[in-house]
């Protein structure tokens, strides 16, 4: 009778003893790899545990790890082991990671047209890093047929999602001209204008080539100033006294009008209004060699409730 309550009493206490799932364990393996408490061991062991359970995006994480020795020693063969089983499984990262495994010849044979295949898989499934890549292999013919409208469908697909880089691409097809691609420089321009938003300053470099524009101080752009800058104030930052001053970039073109702008710094609830609030401004145009030329600046807002 004892033995037999002894047996019960340790199943109903097995039963309550917590038990990490593969998604748990690989949540705590991720925590570990941030900046505020970065543990690489404890991440590879963590995420070891979730990928000897079976989860795809935890052998992938590992997998990174073997290939950039963190946390493990550098192990490009156990990387590409690792890469590969994910990326059977469906996880599309490591499909992206294994392409760059074959793509640069990494813990296995170089084989670009394996490379191809892997990136094709992710990017039809819509990952930004697939798409960018197979479009890389598309423009060079690596693994493929040089083919640059497929280049740019890739890139296309990328730079909808917010890809920086594959906007930048598509702004130097459109700049140079590439195989039937005709120059375009308006479109280029869109598209490097794109990248720079999102971040991407290389563009910045094209833009200005591009516009051949010349680059006013604030105090040069200020003494041009023709109209009152009537700051928007938006409620919810007037409601929760949230001071901030919002830089931006603008381009002003010949006629003395703000034709595009881009937020460098700021807050996300003042910079829409700031945006409103240099839109409307008109400058006096700006004179080299008797014309009219465009010309880049940067402008302040000041917010103070």
């Amino acid at each position: 009778m004892k033995l037999l309550l002894f047996t019960v009493l340790l199943g109903r206490f097995a039963a309550q003893e917590p038990v990490s799932s593969p998604e748990a364990l690989y949540s705590r393996g991720l925590a570990a790899t941030l900046p505020e408490s970065q543990n690489y061991e404890l991440a590879a062991n963590l995420f070891r545990q979730a990928a000897d359970r079976g989860l795809p995006r935890a052998k992938r994480s590992l997998g990174e790890l073997y290939r950039d020795g963190r946390g493990v020693p550098k192990d490009l063969t156990e990387a590409v082991r690792l890469f590969r089983q994910a990326a059977d499984q469906g996880d599309i990262v490591a499909q992206t990671d294994l392409g760059g495994m074959f793509a640069d010849g990494l813990g296995v044979a170089k084989n670009e047209k394996e490379a191809v295949k892997w990136y094709r898989k992710a990017a039809e499934k819509n990952d930004i890093s697939g798409q960018v890549a197979l479009g890389v292999m598309y423009a060079n013919g690596r693994g493929v047929s040089k083919n640059p409208r497929e280049a740019i469908k890739w890139y296309r697909a990328a730079a909808d999602q917010g890809s920086g880089i594959a906007q930048f691409a598509l702004g130097s097809i459109f700049e140079g001209g590439f195989g039937d691609i005709a120059r375009n420089k308006p479109i280029a321009i869109e598209w490097y204008t794109r990248a720079l938003q999102q971040g991407f300053e290389p563009a910045r470099v094209r833009l200005t080539a591009l516009r051949n524009e010349r680059i006013l101080s604030p105090n040069e752009a200020s003494a041009n100033l023709l109209s009152k800058i009537n700051r928007v104030d938006p409620a919810l930052a007037r409601a929760a006294r949230i001071n901030a001053d919002v830089e931006l970039e603008i381009v002003v073109d010949s006629n003395g009008s703000v034709k595009t702008w881009i937020v460098l710094s700021g807050h996300p609830l003042l910079n829409e209004s700031a945006i409103e609030t240099v839109k409307p401004l008109r400058y006096k145009p700006y004179v080299v060699n008797g014309q009219p030329v465009d010309f880049t600046t940067t402008i302040t807002i000041e917010y103070r409730f």
